[in-house]
């Protein structure tokens, strides 16, 4: 994937994905978990002008 972005101008349409990449069991706090994601935001042409990954802390499902 380039790493050449391009710039947003006035009347673009632009929509955001994310994707979980990783997840896992907080080692600390169990009823957490931690999950990486990565993020792209998109023109109304599919051109990516930002992408981004993030890592979150998350309550995790109480087990049955």
């Amino acid at each position: 994937e380039s790493l050449q972005r391009r710039p947003v101008r006035p009347g673009d349409l632009i929509y955001a994905t994310s994707r979980c990449v990783m997840k896992r069991r907080s080692a600390k706090r169990p009823e957490a978990g931690v999950i990486t994601l990565h993020h792209e935001v998109l023109k109304q042409n599919d051109e990516v002008v930002l992408c981004f990954d993030s890592t979150d802390l998350v309550r995790r499902r109480p087990e049955a």
